[in-house]
């Protein structure tokens, strides 16, 4: 019992002295073990040139279903339906869907800060009224209530509702000439990302859009997100969502982190004890 007593005394006693030197040496832990900054970027940044053929985009299964079932919602079977196929990087043309996901459930640490960098140029007509989305998007297809979207240009009305995909653009392609004036109200006007109009005619306007994921615009649709740091971290993913007369030239996700606070005490604590050790090894 003695022993013991002695032991854990020792025991105790050389967690403490490791514990004080972790704090002595955490602020001396190289930078890169206190933060870290990840980049993924999806599509070339080549000026949407289409000579070297379409880079795909790589929506999650999900993804993909929530893409299905907004046309099935309107009775508009996918199967073997051009019209749903989701548009790629580069890609021209009207009606079709764009959408992304960036996965980084692999990250070491916390994620305390997101940039979004997006070059898009409106293609077709009707492209007016496209806009951008930032979802969590799961399995199922269904979003998360957590989300952010706003128009690229100005002039558009209202959503009728809730303000999310299905009331901005709810109607397929096949009826796409009515989806203005029968799913915006005439009353009021949500600003865009821009301040004047998102048009293919005469010239294709042309932007490139970088978006603080933590202060996202407050000029955005109604029920959306203005700080989504949380939701990543949770999530682990970020669908990007762009609809639908709009040709997207590439997307870079930034992500900062920092450890979690006990992997840096453990790395303070490791230290500590191999400082420890050494001193004791020196004595000897």
């Amino acid at each position: 019992m003695i022993m013991n007593s002695f032991f854990a005394s020792r025991f105790w006693g050389s967690i403490g002295i490791a514990s004080a030197l972790a704090l002595t040496w955490l602020p001396l832990m190289p930078k890169a073990a206190q933060a870290a900054t990840y980049t993924f970027t999806a599509g070339n940044m080549d000026a949407y040139n289409t000579s070297d053929g379409l880079e795909p985009s790589n929506p999650s299964p999900g993804a993909v279903a929530f893409i299905n079932n907004l046309y099935s919602s309107s009775n508009i079977s996918c199967t073997n339906n051009p019209l749903c196929q989701i548009r790629n990087f580069d890609q021209p043309g009207a009606d079709r869907q764009f959408i992304h996901t960036f996965s980084f459930s692999n990250l070491i640490g916390n994620i305390t800060g997101a940039n979004l960098e997006i070059r898009v140029r409106a293609s077709a007509g009707g492209s007016q009224n496209d806009a951008i989305h930032l979802l969590f998007i799961d399995s199922l297809g269904n979003l998360d209530p957590v989300r952010w979207g706003s128009y690229f240009g100005s002039g558009n009305g209202t959503p009728s509702s809730s303000g999310t995909i299905s009331t901005i653009d709810p109607s397929p392609p096949s009826n796409s000439t009515n989806r203005t004036s029968s799913n915006q109200t005439s009353t009021s006007t949500v600003p865009g990302l821009l301040n004047t109009s998102w048009t293919a005619s005469p010239t294709p306007v042309d932007q490139t859009f970088y978006l603080d994921l933590s202060s996202l615009s407050p000029l955005a649709l109604p029920n959306t997100t203005g700080n989504l740091i949380a939701t990543l971290n949770t999530k682990g993913f970020l669908d990007v969502y762009v609809q639908d007369d709009t040709e997207v030239d590439y997307i870079k996700l930034t992500v900062e982190t920092v450890p979690e606070p006990f992997t840096i005490l453990g790395a303070g604590v490791a230290l500590g004890f191999g400082s420890l050790f050494k001193r004791q090894k020196a004595k000897k």
